[in-house]
């Protein structure tokens, strides 16, 4: 594996354990994460440095090879493609010459890729959509015709992700505490819609990929149960922390100037901020909105979490990680697990 040091990554090496696999990641020289579950075995290399990629311990005897390594955030195209199209350059090179009779490589990409749909009836299938429209999704894409030019000769499968979020996620840790405030702000529009699976949800999904010849040369989208606007997530959020909040949009023209001061503020720091024009590029899209019928319709598989338990899931862990206080007392949270979750 690669990035298994990562949110979702985490959750697959914690599938894959309960599987009973070996399981080898390969992690930075400098990697910081404290996160090391028993079982695993770490292997060191410098994923920008092809030879220590390709000589690396790791592959040795492996079946498979799980991709998640990448970056969400940099502040040029040519930091995006570092992060995520170099990796996987060496990654698929090391395999070929490696693990020729190697059984499955699971590349994991982004809907970001193909960017957004053109209408809220029209969800991106690879052939409708607009295309990347910022520097993320324009590396991941190269990721992914990267990863195509392997086909013929590595069995290499593409899964891009919709948003993902469940415990242990950052990316979404900002929009509940928003959610919770007594004025919660929405910095995009809230009838803006997006796709949101639950992470339980998506690592079946990717093991499913692992294991079935079906999927060999395809690339898959994952989405949850059904598309969520804003609002309805502010919404969840807010009943599942059982308080009551008022919520205001900011206007568009103060967006577009925090954004202006975030790029300033990159180039002066040599850090991307929290707000720049690439993210808000990404936040104007009205519909985040993808296809994901041919992997259930290929492997069968189904999302199972609701938007209800995943959210009141992920907002317990926040609050058990002190991420989140707990602003009153929910309602009884555990007398509802599993009434309207598979999981």
């Amino acid at each position: 594996m690669t990035g298994s040091s990562g949110f979702i990554g985490s959750h697959v090496v914690d599938a894959l354990l309960a599987m009973g696999a070996e399981v080898r990641a390969l992690v930075r020289p400098m990697s910081s994460n404290l996160r090391r579950p028993a079982g695993v075995s770490y292997c060191t290399a410098d994923v920008l440095q092809g030879d220590e990629v390709l000589n690396s311990p790791i592959w040795n005897g492996a079946t498979h090879v799980f991709h998640l390594a990448g970056v969400t955030t940099a502040r040029t195209l040519s930091e995006f493609r570092a992060g995520n199209v170099t990796p996987l350059k060496h990654v698929l090179a090391a395999v070929e010459r490696r693990l020729p009779n190697v059984n499955r490589v699971v590349v994991v990409s982004s809907q970001a890729a193909g960017g957004p749909a053109v209408s809220a009836t029209q969800p991106a299938d690879g052939t409708n959509s607009v295309a990347p429209v910022e520097w993320y999704g324009q590396s991941k894409l190269e990721a992914e015709l990267l990863a195509l030019t392997f086909v013929a000769r590595l069995p290499v499968s593409i899964v891009r992700l919709s948003s993902v979020y469940g415990p242990r996620d950052r990316d979404f840790l900002a929009a509940f505490r928003q959610a919770v405030r007594p004025v919660a702000l929405y910095a995009t529009p809230p009838d803006h819609r997006i796709e949101l699976a639950y992470v339980s949800d998506v690592v079946r999904a990717l093991s499913a990929v692992a294991v079935n010849d079906v999927a060999i040369g395809k690339r898959y989208t994952v989405t949850g149960l059904a598309s969520v606007s804003w609002r309805e997530l502010y919404a969840e959020v807010a009943r599942a922390a059982a308080v009551r909040t008022r919520n205001l949009t900011v206007p568009m023209t103060i967006m577009r100037t925090a954004a202006r001061a975030g790029d300033v503020l990159g180039i002066v720091t040599q850090r991307t901020p929290l707000i720049n024009s690439q993210k808000l590029t990404l936040g104007r899209q009205p519909f985040w909105l993808c296809d994901g019928s041919a992997i259930r319709r290929d492997l069968q598989w189904h999302p199972q979490v609701s938007l209800q338990a995943g959210v009141r899931d992920t907002y317990v862990w926040y609050v058990a990680a002190r991420l989140l206080h707990r602003n009153r007392t929910p309602r009884d949270i555990s007398h509802s697990v599993g009434q309207d979750s598979a999981h």
